[in-house]
């Protein structure tokens, strides 16, 4: 599976369950480019968030305090596959749920 493909189905399998915490999961593909790429914006009323992905592997995680704007998170990732793009994915929601 392409890793942008495991980014919308992470999102679209786990919208329902974190809506029900007051957690807003809203995906989007970015434009055609060199290097595709896909992001996630993750609101809740404590954290906004964002998880950028590449058609490489790599991921940009970063996650601010909703009040203050306070960094909170930045880290970067290259995931092997699926499975280690997907454990990094849900790793960062339990940090930032």
């Amino acid at each position: 599976m392409k890793f942008l493909e495991v980014l919308e189905n992470w999102a679209s399998d786990n919208s329902s369950e974190l809506g029900k915490k007051g957690i807003t999961i809203d995906f989007v593909r970015c434009g055609p480019s060199e290097k595709p790429a896909a992001y996630v914006d993750i609101d809740s009323a404590r954290t906004l968030a964002r998880i950028t992905a590449w058609s490489s592997g790599e991921l940009q995680m970063e996650a601010l305090e909703a009040g203050s704007g306070k960094q909170l998170i930045v880290e970067a990732h290259t995931a092997k596959n699926s499975q280690e793009m997907s454990n990094l994915l849900t790793k960062f929601i339990v940090r930032i749920d």
